[in-house]
């Protein structure tokens, strides 16, 4: 960039060059913090996007947005490379070599093919699946995956348990249940929809939102660090963990602040609460690998789908979902599939997942008279 692109495909004069040099050199891949902004991020929301060139600010197409493919090809036409001989056919979960373009949250092949084929981006989409559970104001981000992302930070857990989803012998609930990689799949979830590639595995890094997807994967995972992070910047490390978790806490934290604001403040007092969470146990390969979705409901005590008192919260008892992102470890043809997936079904390796459900119990216990025990600090529901 430097060296070729600045120099011989942008204006000469040395106030330009300079600038974009300085710009090229401070440049960093992006991350898209999708706990903080459910919307897709503006650099991959529209087609087409202005940049500068050598002749002044011109359209040209973003290729943030979807990859496509040179010359209208299809992804089947690429076949396997010289260290991999996966191949993408009509033996997978979709149809994945008939696309000329990645899609987000695009109609499956069986509902639309036209659509399926070109690449159907649906960005609206993408919002509204991150914010999966309707219980809470819908011009907020949704606090369940804000919240995870806050326990994430904060649980004092093994690096092995917070990394993976894999459950370990002598697991510590609740905390050992959550974790960095069922935060990601989710997101890959509800990125690629219905038949978007970032739902599933084999195709998922052709979308280039992966991208900034796994930026912030893998920050939260690896710690990369920034200068307002650098620790011999504060006097004490009491300092520096206080400013850290400071930042945290603005961020990401919900339930306590939420709890805070129905109690706490009012009563002007340090409080102590129960905190509900659900933990997930899960067979990643129970269905021989193929993607599945666990979806949690919270309704009333012996109601019924057709009473009065479950049709009152239709969507709002919908706390939370664990997606376990997976791709089918049986043969396909003569391919090779995933042979660290077939090992980790031959064992049996169960996964994990956490979903804190408190926030939710605090705004329905405010809104609905729900029958047993009333919803105060210390008590049970």
């Amino acid at each position: 960039m430097v060296n070729e692109v600045i120099p011989n495909q942008m204006p000469s004069n040395d106030k330009t060059q300079d600038s974009l040099k300085a710009a090229a050199k401070a440049w960093r891949l992006p991350y898209w913090d999708w706990a903080v902004n459910n919307e897709v991020p503006l650099l991959a929301q529209d087609k087409e996007i202005e940049v500068f060139t050598k002749f002044g600010i011109g359209k040209i197409r973003n290729a943030m947005y979807q990859y496509n493919l040179p010359e209208g090809k299809t992804f089947g036409t690429m076949g396997p490379t010289s260290n991999q001989t996966y191949v993408l056919t009509s033996a997978d979960r979709f149809p994945w070599e008939l696309p000329v373009a990645t899609g987000r949250c695009s109609p499956s092949f069986s509902a639309d093919a036209n659509a399926f084929q070109a690449g159907t981006v649906d960005n609206d989409q993408v919002a509204t699946n991150i914010r999966n559970t309707a219980w809470y104001d819908r011009d907020i981000n949704d606090p369940t995956l804000r919240e995870s992302v806050y326990r994430l930070l904060t649980y004092d857990v093994p690096y092995e348990v917070f990394a993976t989803t894999n459950l370990y012998p002598g697991t510590a609930e609740p905390e050992g249940y959550l974790n960095c990689e069922y935060i990601h799949n989710n997101v890959h979830n509800w990125v690629g929809g219905d038949a978007g590639q970032m739902g599933d595995v084999p195709v998922a890094a052709y979308d280039p939102i992966f991208f900034l997807h796994h930026c912030v994967r893998d920050w939260m995972q690896l710690g990369y660090s920034y200068p307002e992070l650098q620790p011999w910047k504060y006097e004490t490390t009491e300092d520096y963990l206080l400013s850290l978790n400071t930042d945290i806490a603005r961020l990401y934290r919900v339930t306590a602040d939420h709890i805070s604001d129905v109690w706490g403040r009012r009563a002007g007092t340090h409080i102590v609460h129960s905190d509900y969470v659900v933990n997930v146990r899960y067979g990643k390969y129970d269905l021989g690998g193929l993607p599945y979705i666990v979806r949690l409901y919270l309704r009333r005590k012996g109601s019924h789908d057709e009473d009065e008192s479950a049709a009152r919260l239709p969507r709002a008892s919908s706390i939370g979902s664990v997606y376990n992102f997976s791709t089918a470890t049986g043969p396909q043809g003569t391919n090779t599939r995933c042979a660290n997936c077939a090992a980790q079904q031959a064992k049996g390796t169960l996964s994990t997942a956490q979903i804190p459900i408190t926030s939710f119990l605090l705004k329905i216990a405010g809104e609905y008279s729900w029958p047993g025990d009333t919803m105060v600090p210390g008590a049970r529901v």
